[in-house]
């Protein structure tokens, strides 16, 4: 659901920057720079916090097993 209101809000940014007539195209790729960066920072955040819920679930299966934790 964040996902899609982020993207949902990023597509209507562009739209609306694109249609203003006064907007230098120096400021444009600054804005399409952020949006982009921004969006690559949610995917990295969200791959790390995958990885860690992963590595949770690993611990605390090999816990629950009484395996050693490596």
């Amino acid at each position: 659901m964040l996902v899609f209101s982020q993207d949902q809000i990023e597509k209507m940014t562009k739209d609306v920057i694109e249609q203003l007539p006064w907007y230098s195209v120096e400021g444009k790729k600054t804005i399409n720079n952020l949006l982009s960066n921004f969006k690559k920072g949610r995917e990295d955040f969200k791959k790390m916090a995958d990885d860690g819920y992963e590595k949770l679930k690993k611990y605390y299966s090999d816990v629950r097993t009484n395996e050693p934790v490596s």
